[in-house]
C-alpha cells in the first residue's frame, strides 16, 4: 500500500517550495524499518549538500542515521567544494565516504549492495538558483542548469542503481511531483522507469517518491510488472472521456 506524507502529491503548476517534506526526511522515516528486514548494504546519496539552506542538510543526517544503523555510508557530488565540505562536516566516522564524482558515473561503476539510495543532483530549473551554484554547473559540467539535463541525469542514476539495490530496497527521488497521468521534476523518466523495472511506489511527500524494490524472485517481480501495466490500461480505458 501507498502511503503519503507530507500534503500528498503536487501538480505540475506547483513546482516545488513551501514547507514540504524534503526527500532526506522521508528517506529518514522509512529507513530503520527497510534496514531490519533486508541484505546488508550501503545507504547512497548522489547530490552532497552544497549551499546549507534551511531544511536541507542531508549528507549529515543520512550519514548519521546510516552510522546508527549500523551500515556504510557515501555520498556524491560533481563539485569538489561540496566534497570538502562534506569531509569537514562528516569528521573522521568510520563507514563514511564522500567521493568527488559524476553521479551516474559513480553508480555505473559502484558494485555494492544497497540499501537505499537518495537522488537529488542535477537541479531543475526553478529561475531561484544562486549565481553561485550557476557558475559551478558550467564550470565543472559546461553546462546549464535544464530540467531535461534534471531528468536525463536521475533517468542515468536510476538505471544504474537498479541491479544493486537489494530486494526491498529503496530509492527516493528528491523535488518529483505527480505531473497528469506521469510525474515532473528530477524524477520524471527515472521514476516510470524503475516501476517498469520491479521498483513500486511506496510513500511520497508533495515534492518527492520513495521506491521500493519488490521481493521476490525476478519471475514473480515480472508477473507484478506484467500486472500493474494491465490494470494501468484498464483504467485508462475505463475512464470517461474529458468534456471540450
Amino acid at each position: 500500500t501507498e502511503a503519503t506524507a507530507g500534503r500528498g502529491a503536487m501538480s505540475g503548476r506547483d513546482r516545488p517550495g513551501g514547507a514540504a517534506l524534503h526527500g532526506h526526511g522521508l528517506l529518514a522515516r522509512l529507513l530503520p524499518d527497510v534496514a531490519r528486514k533486508v541484505p546488508h548494504g550501503y545507504v547512497v546519496e548522489v547530490g552532497t549538500t552544497r549551499e546549507k539552506l534551511p531544511g536541507q542538510g542531508s549528507t549529515v543526517e543520512l550519514a548519521a542515521l546510516a552510522t546508527e544503523l549500523g551500515l556504510p555510508f557515501v555520498t556524491v557530488d560533481m563539485d569538489p567544494a561540496n566534497t570538502e565540505q562534506a569531509r569537514r562536516d562528516l569528521g573522521e566516522r568510520n563507514g563514511v565516504e564522500a567521493v568527488t564524482a559524476l553521479g551516474e558515473e559513480f553508480l555505473a561503476r559502484f558494485d555494492r549492495p544497497v540499501v537505499a539510495a537518495y537522488l537529488d543532483a542535477f537541479d531543475i530549473q526553478h529561475g531561484k538558483h544562486s549565481d553561485y551554484r550557476v557558475s559551478r554547473y558550467r564550470e565543472f559540467l559546461g553546462t546549464e542548469i535544464t530540467d531535461e539535463g534534471a531528468a536525463a541525469m536521475h533517468l542515468a542514476c536510476a538505471e544504474a542503481l537498479m541491479p544493486r539495490v537489494v530486494p526491498g530496497g529503496l530509492v527516493v527521488i528528491d523535488d518529483t511531483w505527480s505531473d497528469g497521468e506521469g510525474f515532473g521534476g528530477k524524477g520524471r523518466d527515472a521514476v516510470p522507469a524503475l516501476l517498469d523495472g520491479g521498483f513500486r511506489i511506496v510513500a511520497r511527500t508533495k515534492t518527492a517518491v520513495a521506491l521500493q524494490r519488490e521481493p521476490g524472485p525476478p519471475i514473480v517481480r515480472a508477473a507484478r510488472r506484467a500486472l500493474r501495466r494491465i490494470m494501468a490500461a484498464v483504467r485508462r480505458t475505463l475512464r470517461p472521456p474529458r468534456s471540450r
